[in-house]
């Protein structure tokens, strides 16, 4: 997609809120992508049927009258290849939809979107997408970021990946140059939709090296937002003497219906307070609600201070978290930290700075940085000096290994790939085997949260994510004890895995090389 003459644009493709920058005509400045006017596009699908949809503030407009015509928070699943959505369209279309399909529909949308903006902006000949860098989250895991990179593909895109906190980095870098010289030290804390990440990075002559990071992929916007649910559900039930079930297994037909219409409302209007609360003291909100069939209006009300003892352990869990991330810098000499920026929309949460200052007073926080749009305008920097992401010295955050055998433990975690290791990284393990004339082999390889779940080791733990199960093809009449297969990771400078496979004689004669397939589902049911 695109000419040499083609932009290129910076997506933070995030899980409840997308922004894309590029540089704008006029000044040479960076400006934002307004797609139906908003520069902050919900990362919401609304399906009028099967085949027609919209996303954004339309989207979520739809779905006030349709709840369950919409899909939202797809890059939480991205990984989780079982996972599916059950959507019925407007049109009373019923169907089944994978993250991965819903993120490729969605991204559709942002593109014709920017290269509409483009053309208007820059004409014909600069009015298309050259490339792209997209973000995604520092312990986003190597599946969702293998997804993430297809969907891309499939939608014509030339992308490549980087680190939030690192784009968060770079335009910060960028724009100050009084951390412009060689060995300053800067802490990202990147607290978006779904994930929290923070990245310890010191700036080199050209670029930076990254020194420690860590995160939770389950600490996000999304759970603070639940935990405003649970409060309001918790209220609902004693103002109307009711109860909400934990699950919808066990409902059918109206009352599975009024459950889900019910919730898709409840978690839209205790979003909508989320956000309240970081500009004003008290937050309220009507919300409307089927209760034994009949329409009611609940009267919503939540102070700051009420909301802050409700998510007071998870701003709490972010600290614990930068001070274990400051921990292995200074492992490393990293004996002061310069500034601390912070980065992504729920960074916006008063509590979260708050919480930072007073537990550790040492760090400065920069006070004047856009939490929001700070990493799309970095991924356009890295897009228009693609060849800087290169330069970035990158390190692992998670080990990569695989399934052995042990005595009688046959699920045991084979580390191949350490975590805190400079990328570009490599491990290799040889396997046998099973039997004589084995037409093809399997082997899964997992990725371990260790910063997250210590201790684990067995990939049954948690912890523990099967990424893929890679199958060997074989050729025939191969004995057992004769054979072996050499299978290579090879982890890239931005993060991505490679993996080859060569089947070996005793001798060490290749008899074939690389022969991997994966098999990937359908994205529609």
């Amino acid at each position: 997609m695109g000419t040499a003459l083609g932009k290129e644009i910076g997506i933070d493709l995030g899980t409840t809120t997308t922004i894309v920058s590029y540089t704008g005509k006029k000044n040479g400045k960076l400006k934002q992508l307004k797609y139906e006017g908003d520069k902050l596009i919900p990362s919401v699908l609304y399906f009028h049927s099967k085949s027609e949809w919209d996303i954004g503030t339309t989207a979520i407009s739809g779905m006030e009258l349709h709840p369950l015509a919409g899909v939202a928070n797809f890059k939480s699943h991205l990984a989780d290849s079982e996972y599916r959505y059950e959507v019925t369209a407007e049109n009373g279309d019923h169907f089944y939809l994978k993250p991965r399909k819903a993120a490729e529909m969605f991204l559709r949308k942002v593109i014709v979107g920017m290269e509409t903006q483009l053309l208007k902006e820059f004409g014909a000949l600069g009015g298309t997408i050259e490339r792209a860098v997209i973000t995604v989250p520092a312990k986003f895991s190597l599946a969702a970021k293998d997804v993430t990179k297809r969907v891309a593909k499939d939608c014509g895109l030339d992308a490549k990946l980087t680190k939030e906190p690192t784009a968060a980095a770079t335009y910060y870098l960028h724009s100050y140059n009084e951390f412009d010289r060689p060995g300053a030290v800067i802490l990202v804390y990147d607290f978006g939709g779904g994930t929290f990440d923070v990245s310890v990075v010191q700036r080199q002559q050209d670029s930076f090296k990254e020194i420690a990071t860590g995160g939770d992929n389950a600490l996000g916007g999304n759970l603070l937002t639940e935990r405003i649910v649970a409060y309001l559900i918790e209220r609902i039930e004693e103002y109307y003497a009711v109860s909400f079930p934990e699950e919808a297994d066990d409902l059918e037909g109206e009352e599975l219906k009024a459950y889900q219409e019910n919730m898709v409302e409840i978690r839209r209007k205790a979003n909508i307070m989320k956000e309240d609360l970081s500009d004003v003291s008290e937050a309220e909100r009507d919300l409307y609600l089927l209760i034994d069939g009949k329409q009611q209006t609940f009267e919503a009300f939540l102070s700051r201070e009420e909301f802050e003892d409700l998510i007071r352990a998870d701003i709490d869990r972010t600290v614990t978290i930068v001070q274990h991330t400051l921990q292995k810098a200074a492992a490393k000499g990293i004996d002061h930290i310069d500034t601390v920026v912070m980065a992504g929309g729920s960074s916006n949460v008063p509590l979260a700075r708050k919480a930072l200052q007073e537990q550790l007073p040492h760090l400065a926080i920069d006070p004047a940085t856009n939490a929001t749009f700070l990493i799309s305008c970095g991924a356009a920097l890295l897009a228009e000096r693609v060849e800087k992401l290169d330069e970035i010295a990158l390190i692992t955050n998670t080990q990569i290994g695989t399934k052995a055998k042990e005595g009688l433990v046959f699920n045991k975690f084979q580390m191949l790939i350490a975590e805190n290791t400079p990328l570009p990284a490599s491990g290799s393990q040889t396997f046998v085997l099973d039997r004589d004339d084995q037409r093809e082999y399997k082997i899964a390889y997992y990725e371990y949260d260790v910063d997250n779940h210590p201790g684990m080791t067995r990939t049954d733990q948690d912890g523990m994510e099967e990424v893929e199960v890679l199958t060997v093809a074989l050729p025939p009449g191969l004995k057992k004890n004769d054979t072996e297969i050499e299978v290579c990771f090879d982890m890239q400078s931005d993060g991505s895995l490679e993996i080859t496979a060569v089947t070996k004689d005793k001798t060490g004669t290749v008899i074939s090389d690389n022969n991997l397939q994966i098999k990937r589902e359908s994205d529609w049911e």
